[in-house]
């Protein structure tokens, strides 16, 4: 396979840059509308039609949230027309519009790792980056819906491209453009403020770690200064730029932003560490646990790419343990050599523009600072305890596919086995993908029992973001005894939109009509009967007290016979 033409592995490249949108439009036109869609939705028209990002007078920091959802309002007007007169219940073809601009977004991160994989590995490394990513159903599932965690992903990794790129050669335009990419990272979403660190962090390791040393130019304090105030102004500049001057006060005055709006910046900040909501997690209802979000990435993400990604990890680690002159990467146009005089250019080289040095090189390896970032982040999630879902660790998950590229660039990759074992890995992705497809939402691996056991593990955006309105709708209408469903639903999507017949049921955030009768009683009463279908977050009573009910409302339902499972996230149960 080393001494393939170099055609195969740009067929693989193409082959996955094409299924990936192929899986996103499959999964697009399957899926009802999920909670928040319409609300980021109308939050970008707001943004674009009168300069602020709400109808109505917003919360102190409001403003500052989902910003970035004008990029999918603005391609909606492109798409369909201008949308002005309908600011919440959109018809179904600006929906599909508002998501397809995530799947170009979904389409240009996938575009992004393939470059840098193959800046690092050569064409194989590409190929398997492609190849992985394209199966990965975290990113089919968010470039599917308006979703602005793919936007958080993507402005994240262009943060860390910048600023791997920085760290290299600090200048007023890199730092510029860092300040502008950390901007746009913060008017998406404000739990992004742990880029910060993460720049920081990289930015001491450059200073008191490399410069000086004989594997990277020493950079005089002067040349920080500039970077740092470069930075420091364009973020503050795009920021003011972002928010039309006129969300948070007047720049120009000596504060800037008014000191309600400081205030307001330190709850919001209190809030995010607090973690006051609640959430279901392996079996209970509670407000935090730090096992949150580890568990959730090991139940979520599919087990073949944790273990490509390991393999990958743990053959470079034995590789910097025995190197070895002249080795070169399978299918890479660039040696990897120890440094001991004049060579060509590393791979590493090639993203930061430095030469390779004489003596030995202590600047991060690329795939090292990956981690290194990926680590950070995860950090800050845990820390902030805001986590509602897996979705919140999407910009760390980038990780994956590019470190599975790195397989082409270890020697082993020159044996048979090792390569054998990175195909049966892929494969084993794929068949788990498109297993769960068109719902990859609700994709839970092998540990957790897959997407049917999910809902003893996690619910909420990790299985039940109301998805299926719509495949609910083609199962009554396979069944019409089914008519009329008492029908509880967790999402955004009206039922007479789906064209349901149905009798409303208690369901917190969502627009379905409910008698009073349901909304005085302690639990879902016992003597009820007839079709029930209950989505899986309002039966762990994730956010029941919403609307006043108890938690358990609905708990007397858990333990009766399932009739059908629909999308992974909605429960019939039929009472004769």
């Amino acid at each position: 396979m080393t001494n393939a033409p170099s055609k195969l592995p740009t067929a693989f490249v193409i082959l996955g840059l094409a299924l990936f949108p192929a899986f996103c439009l499959w999964a697009m036109r399957a899926n009802s509308v999920c909670y928040d869609e319409r609300t980021h939705l109308q939050s970008g028209l707001a943004h674009l039609t009168r300069g602020a990002l709400y109808t109505q007078r917003p919360a102190p920091l409001d403003p500052l949230a989902a910003a970035t959802s004008a990029w999918n309002a603005a391609w909606v007007c492109l798409r369909t027309g201008d949308p002005r007169g309908e600011l919440y219940f959109f018809s179904r073809a600006q929906t599909l519009a508002a998501r397809e601009a995530n799947l170009w977004m979904g389409l240009a991160i996938g575009a992004a790792l393939v470059v840098v994989s193959v800046r690092l590995w050569g064409p194989w490394g590409g190929a398997l980056t492609a190849v992985s990513y394209a199966f990965t159903p975290a990113f089919i599932a968010h470039a599917s819906i308006l979703s602005t965690d793919l936007h958080a992903a993507a402005l994240s990794l262009l943060v860390v491209l910048i600023l791997w790129r920085a760290i290299h050669r600090p200048t007023p335009v890199t730092g510029a453009l860092l300040g502008v990419a950390l901007a746009l990272a913060l008017a998406c979403k404000l739990l992004l403020v742990i880029l910060i660190p993460i720049i920081g962090m990289a930015l001491i390791y450059r200073k008191h770690f490399i410069g000086g040393d004989a594997g990277a130019p020493r950079i005089q304090w002067t040349t920080w200064g500039v970077f740092v105030s470069a930075l420091v102004v364009a973020c503050f500049v795009a920021a003011w730029g972002i928010h039309q001057w006129s969300q948070l006060g007047d720049p120009r005055s000596p504060w800037g932003v008014s000191l309600s709006r400081w205030g307001a910046i330190v709850q919001t900040a209190t809030e995010l560490r607090g973690g006051n909501r609640l959430r279901y997690f392996n079996g209970e209802l509670g407000r935090h646990s730090w096992l949150f979000m580890p568990v959730a990435l090991l139940v979520k993400t599919p087990l073949p790419l944790l273990a490509l990604a390991t393999l990958s990890i743990a053959a470079g680690l034995l590789e910097r343990r025995s190197p070895r002159n002249g080795d070169a990467p399978a299918g890479g146009s660039a040696p990897l050599q120890p440094v001991t005089g004049e060579t060509n250019p590393s791979p590493d080289d090639e993203l930061g523009a430095v030469e390779r040095p004489k003596a030995r090189d202590r600047r991060p390896a690329p795939l090292a600072f990956a981690a290194m970032a990926s680590a950070i982040y995860l950090i800050g999630v845990e820390l902030s305890k805001t986590q509602l879902g897996s979705r919140h660790a999407l910009p760390a998950m980038l990780f994956l596919p590019l470190a599975i590229g790195g397989l082409a660039g270890r020697r082993l990759w020159r044996r048979r086995g090792f390569r054998a074992a990175g195909v049966a890995g892929l494969v084993w992705l794929a068949v788990g993908t498109a297993r769960v497809m068109p719902f990859p939402i609700a994709n839970f691996n092998e540990l957790a029992g897959g997407p049917n056991g999910g809902h003893r593990w996690l619910v909420d955006s990790d299985l039940d973001w109301g998805q299926g309105l719509h495949a609910l709708k083609r199962w009554q209408d396979g069944r019409p005894e089914t008519r009329p469903l008492l029908l509880a639903y967790f999402g955004q999507q009206t039922p007479e939109e789906a064209g349901l017949e149905y009798e409303g049921l208690p369901s917190p955030f969502s627009p379905v009509t409910t008698d009073e009768k349901w909304l005085h009683l302690r639990r879902f009463p016992e003597e009820a009967r007839g079709w029930i279908a209950v989505s899986e977050t309002l039966l762990k009573g994730v956010y029941n007290q919403e609307c006043g009910l108890p938690p358990d409302y609905y708990s007397g339902l858990e333990n009766e016979p399932i009739v059908a499972r629909i999308a992974y996230s909605i429960r019939v149960i039929h009472r004769p």
